[in-house]
């Protein structure tokens, strides 16, 4: 194992460690997890489906038969209102959120210890707590991180709620909506971002298995990490579903050939074996991952593994042994400038899409005023007072989508300032008071 203090620069995992860590998915125990784990989530579905249906829990239905058994408990899921589904499906993936976390929280503690042993196993004089004592000691910080992201947006989903409601009031509530539209967008806005960032959820239990931190320091590093470098964590994590589907897949084949013939024999032992071993596969590779983000973002060494009762921050290097100076800002190239514009105008798009899509089913039949571009027409139909409330939400909406262009058009129109900007950055000093 490398040292991070006299073999130069931090370095994420390199190609072997992949391979390392593929080979120890293996271990008895990372696969009997992810065996337990897979039993636990058909488990809490069967009852799951029992409450929503009010039959008695079919277990041995969800054993024989899981790929029949996720349409059904869909469709009770769906055949709800809006507000019944969101909170039903939020309880559904709070639960099973909780049983992953546990699992993905042991097998990437082991991956870390083992890959600081340098062994199969994580040896005796490994780095403490060693895994079942890190599930113990953060056992509430593993099962609340993303019951915590729903939470919060479940409170940031109560302004559309509430202009839904006074919309139910009539032309007068219609009118009020549109007046306070931004701040319902503005509230949407967020609600995207952190729903969005939930893809990113498993990288929360593998940080608490390195770090050896807490909730919030799971939460920022996960939507840090994930949003700073989007490229390289949706390539990682695909590379990581692609490796960890192989078991699985590999055996579906030889049990029933096509793809077309895979749900019936879904409930097979020997596939049921087979997902034990993918899921510890997935942990493993996604440890992996994680510390793949934190070498590209905080320069942190790949080999660096947190122990002790409380987590200490660790200081990135540059070179052997030395700590880095402060950053400056530099402007980034005008690809990457142009690409981050048009990630910025599709967010306001589709939070636009979103609060209209939200409001539609919040605000009760006459809610169609603000679907602008949503419908078939681009311009929604409205009379009297929606036609009012609609005219202003639409002003509101070309603001929305075209104030990100217009700061986009005034740095391109400002050349001087971004080269001398570019240049002062160069030369040590800091960019930002030239772009102020």
């Amino acid at each position: 194992m490398r040292d991070p203090l006299f073999d130069g620069p931090p370095a994420g995992p390199d190609p072997a460690s992949w391979g390392a860590a593929a080979f120890r998915s293996f271990h008895p125990v990372r696969w009997g997890l992810g065996l337990a784990g897979l039993a636990a989530t058909a488990t809490i579905a069967a009852l799951f489906q029992s409450l929503f249906d009010g039959q008695t829990p079919r277990l041995a239905d969800w054993f024989a038969q899981p790929a029949r058994q996720v349409p059904a408990l869909a469709e009770h899921l769906a055949g709800r209102t809006t507000l019944g589904v969101v909170l039903r499906l939020g309880t559904v993936v709070a639960v099973f959120a909780a049983v992953w976390s546990i699992v993905g929280g042991w097998i990437a503690r082991h991956e870390l210890l083992a890959r600081h042993s340098g062994g199969f196993d994580a040896t005796a004089d490994a780095v403490e707590p060693g895994p079942t004592g890190l599930v113990t000691r953060r056992l509430k910080d593993l099962v609340t991180c993303v019951p915590l992201v729903l939470a919060l947006c479940a409170l940031l989903i109560q302004p559309v709620v509430l202009a839904g409601l006074l919309n139910r009031l009539g032309g007068v509530g219609a009118i009020l909506v549109a007046v306070f539209l931004p701040a319902v967008l503005v509230a949407d806005l967020v609600l995207l971002c952190i729903a969005g960032g939930l893809v990113a959820s498993p990288l929360m239990p593998v940080t608490l298995a390195a770090e050896n931190s807490d909730t919030f320091d799971a939460l920022s590093r996960t939507y840090n990490y994930s949003f700073q470098r989007p490229v390289r964590f949706i390539l990682l994590t695909a590379l990581t579903l692609a490796g960890a589907a192989l078991p699985t897949v590999g055996v579906l084949l030889a049990l029933a050939g096509p793809m077309a013939n895979w749900p019936a024999a879904a409930g097979h032992p020997a596939v049921w074996v087979a997902a034990g071993l993918s899921a510890s596969l997935f942990w493993s590779l996604q440890t992996l991952t994680y510390l793949n983000l934190r070498t590209a973002v905080d320069g942190v060494d790949a080999d660096q593994v947190a122990g002790g009762a409380e987590p200490a921050p660790a200081a990135p290097r540059t070179e052997a042994g030395q700590r880095p100076t402060p950053a400056t800002t530099a402007m980034p190239p005008a690809r990457f400038r142009l690409l981050t514009q048009v990630v910025v105008l599709g967010i306001m798009l589709a939070t636009w899409f979103l609060t209209a899509w939200l409001f539609a089913r919040f605000g009760g039949e006459n809610a169609g005023w603000l679907g602008w571009g949503v419908g078939e027409h681009f311009r929604p139909p409205a009379e009297g007072a929606y036609w009012f409330a609609s005219l202003l939400a639409g002003a509101w909406g070309v603001i929305w989508v075209v104030a990100p262009v217009l700061v986009a058009v005034r740095q391109m129109l400002r050349p001087e300032a971004r080269d001398a900007a570019a240049k002062l950055a160069d030369e040590g000093g800091s960019a930002e008071p030239l772009l102020e």
